[in-house]
């Protein structure tokens, strides 16, 4: 039987995951940073073409609930 994995490792592997082979996050470059008690921390880089208003910069709200979305993942899998 393998040993299971510390949790370090855990989150490691489910980085790599998030960040490089859902094809969504990995479009949208989104990071998983970590995590604390009750908390997933995403980050959705800035990038012009995500802008819903070319005049003042402000990301389009289907990216920012995309991150939203996202972050449900690493919710379920880190609340034990």
């Amino acid at each position: 039987m393998a040993d299971r994995p510390s949790e370090d490792e855990a989150l490691e592997r489910f980085r790599q995951v998030f960040d490089q082979w859902i094809p969504h996050n990995k479009s949208l470059q989104l990071e998983f940073l970590g995590h604390a008690p009750g908390v997933a921390m995403i980050r959705l880089p800035y990038a012009k073409h995500l802008g819903g208003n070319p005049e003042n910069g402000v990301l389009h709200g289907r990216a920012i609930t995309s991150r939203k979305d996202a972050a449900c993942c690493p919710s379920g899998f880190i609340k034990r």
